[in-house]
């Protein structure tokens, strides 16, 4: 399970996706924007995210309006001589993010993420919405995660394939998915927690009831463990 991507125009155009997040996310909420490994301009506006319902903002509004609002809620990464590729000025609320090809052509994971401090209800929709332009056109990668013990679970996006492709499996009358399971295991103290691997596994039942489950358990440490 990831996110899809957005077809950016050479026009200003506005852009939105709306997700549920299937999982109750307190602060621990982020937005990216990740731009592909193309040279050119992109520039962003107006990014917001609502509850779909209410329209409560749950990114602080106006986050792009000015410099001291970019530096509370938007960081970039990867940060100093890491970053080969991407720089970036605000004027009059737009975010011009110019992209060179790097040296020697191995592209860094260069993105835009919010502060991880947004919340969200398992049961609520959600809608990101933004302007945006690009020269030239390309696809961008708008995600929204939960950072919890290191670990970055993927809660929201444009629709990935995922889900479809679980659907022509049930059409053809194929009744086994494997799929990477979510991290769930937190420090010493702190409880499992199954929320993320529950909720991707409704899902998945959702769209295929008789579906047999086949998680895959990464046996790589998370951070926690390596740090202690």
């Amino acid at each position: 399970m990831s996110g899809g991507v957005l077809q950016i125009a050479e026009q200003w155009a506005d852009y939105s996706f709306e997700f549920r997040p299937g999982i109750n996310v307190v602060r621990q909420g982020t937005l990216h924007f990740r731009f592909g490994h193309l040279a050119g301009q992109v520039e962003l506006a107006e990014v917001r995210v609502r509850d779909r319902e209410t329209n409560e903002e749950i990114l602080p509004p106006g986050s792009l309006a000015d410099t001291p609002s970019f530096a509370k809620t938007w960081n970039i990464w990867p940060p100093g001589q890491e970053n080969t590729v991407g720089k970036w000025e605000l004027t009059n609320g737009v975010l011009r993010v110019s992209l060179t090809d790097p040296p020697g052509g191995a592209w860094p994971d260069f993105h835009f993420h919010s502060q991880p401090t947004l919340s969200f209800r398992a049961d609520r929709a959600y809608r990101c919405t933004f302007r945006a332009r690009s020269s030239p056109g390309r696809v961008i990668y708008p995600a929204v995660y939960q950072v919890a013990n290191g670990s970055w679970t993927s809660i929201g996006g444009p629709p990935g394939p995922f889900l479809s492709q679980v659907a022509l499996a049930r059409d053809a009358g194929v009744n086994l998915v494997s799929f990477a399971a979510p991290e769930c295991w937190g420090p010493p103290g702190t409880p499992n927690d199954w929320t993320p691997l529950d909720n991707l596994c409704r899902q998945i039942i959702a769209v295929h009831p008789k579906m047999l489950l086949v998680p895959r358990v990464g046996a790589d440490a998370p951070d926690w463990w390596l740090q202690s």
